[in-house]
């Protein structure tokens, strides 16, 4: 069982209450649709449901994908999803063991700021509507409106403030530096595909989901998430983070 949430991490929005966790099974259980569907039914069990919950699909029928439900332990509504991936031989080095690695550089103070960092990154793309990937699925649930935003997402923004040494703003430095426009209130920024050759964000870890959909399992957060909107939206967050608009 691997925490992938930023939860887990301490690097979420405080009062998000987001869980993300994959489970590995054995490929035998995959296979038998009703022990998979045994072992789904427990785990879901153990999440409490009321009149505000909500159930979604996930990739599989067995995926656990829940808003606004009660687990023990904790007094607020949360958010639970699972997904279950084939357990293999391998041993992977994923995504959130890398951030984690990552963030075993800072200690004490240090660490505490680039936190603080991270998450004033994401409040800050949340603000400007450019958080969400252009894959990002559902719709919100108050103004009915697709999800996908065209930004860097949740760990594709962790990943770029700490590649930038823990700094929002040495990030959005070098970020409208690649854009051609820093320092430059009134330049255009170059076309996406031209950014996006200039400025790759990588991560070091494996995505969990790339070798059983035949990927390549290191995410380029930049090719693999913005659209042109997106980008331009980020580029004005920006802007206005280091008081160039």
């Amino acid at each position: 069982v691997s925490n992938t949430g930023s939860t887990g991490r301490g690097t979420n929005v405080p009062g998000d209450g987001d869980f993300d966790y994959i489970f590995r099974i054995h490929q035998s259980i995959i296979t038998d649709p009703g022990r998979f569907a045994t072992l789904s039914s427990q785990l879901l069990s153990a999440i409490v449901m009321d009149q505000n919950s909500e159930q979604r699909s996930g990739r599989r029928p067995e995926d656990i994908r829940t808003k606004h439900v009660h687990v023990d332990g904790l007094e607020d509504e949360v958010d639970v999803d699972i997904t279950f991936v084939p357990r293999t031989d391998k041993v992977t080095y994923a995504t959130e063991d890398s951030i984690k690695d990552y963030l075993s550089n800072f200690e004490g103070e240090e660490r505490a700021q680039v936190v603080k960092n991270i998450i004033a990154a994401k409040k800050l793309f949340k603000a400007h509507e450019c958080y969400k990937p252009r894959h990002a699925g559902g719709k919100d649930e108050e103004t009915g409106k697709s999800l996908a935003q065209g930004g860097l997402g949740g760990v594709g923004g962790g990943n770029w403030i700490l590649q930038n040494g823990g700094s929002l703003t040495a990030a959005a430095r070098s970020f409208l530096e690649a854009a051609g426009v820093y320092g430059q209130p009134d330049a255009e920024p170059v076309p996406l595909e031209v950014f996006v050759s200039r400025y790759p964000i990588w991560d070091l870890g494996a995505n969990h989901m790339a070798e059983e959909n035949g990927r390549y399992p290191h995410d380029n957060f930049t090719a693999n998430n913005l659209d042109a909107d997106g980008y331009k939206k980020i580029i004005g967050a920006l802007r206005e983070f280091l008081g160039e608009s």
